[in-house]
């Protein structure tokens, strides 16, 4: 198995397994990502992150805020996950 400066092969596909990657801003290394996955049963899921997916939409929902009333905002928050 030939590999690329920096990689490791990492574990077999056919055992149970979890890892953590982070991801960095290309703009600004101070905005970091990062994401937990298992690997079971040769099935890949991501079982968490940080931040929230609800913290990283928060920015977009503001927009709504000049248009829907106060208990439609709080509602459409609620949803978001805040």
């Amino acid at each position: 198995m030939t590999l690329k400066a920096g990689a490791h092969p990492g574990p077999s596909v056919t055992a149970n397994y979890v890892f953590e990657r982070k991801f960095v801003c290309t703009r600004d290394a101070n905005h970091e990502a990062f994401f937990v996955f298992r690997i079971e049963a040769r099935k890949l899921s991501k079982i968490g992150q940080s931040p929230s997916a609800a913290d990283l939409c928060e920015e977009d929902l503001t927009s709504f805020r000049k248009v829907l009333d106060k208990a439609h905002y709080a509602e459409l928050s609620r949803a978001g996950g805040w």
